[in-house]
């Protein structure tokens, strides 16, 4: 098995990649937590570490929040509490920070 390369695997079937960099561990009390909780945990202890790659265009975790802050921001504005938004996105980035956002901006978070 390589690294970060393209590799077959034992069944014979398609491609695979393989992550070049380390499989990063749990504590099961992580495992648990909800999507957004876990999210911003990952921003305050890696702000300046790549956190998503879309398009030719990179975001580290501390972009990644501003962007999902400032959408989170919209979406409470154009909706009501205990009312549902809906997001029409492209399949990039947007998909993601439009996720996160809708979690920042979500009854919970408030």
């Amino acid at each position: 098995m390589t690294h970060g390369k393209a590799a077959k695997p034992p069944s014979g079937g398609g491609e695979r990649v393989i992550p070049d960099n380390p499989f990063e561990r749990f504590e099961l009390v992580e495992t648990v937590q909800s999507i957004a909780v876990r999210f911003e945990q990952q921003v305050s202890r890696r702000p300046e570490k790549t956190a998503l790659e879309s398009e030719g265009r990179r975001f580290t975790y501390g972009q990644l929040d501003s962007e999902a802050r400032r959408a989170a921001l919209a979406i409470a504005e154009q909706c009501p509490p205990g009312e549902r938004a809906a997001l029409l996105l492209e399949h990039d980035a947007c998909v993601v920070i439009g996720i996160l956002a809708a979690l920042k901006a979500g009854p919970e978070r408030r």
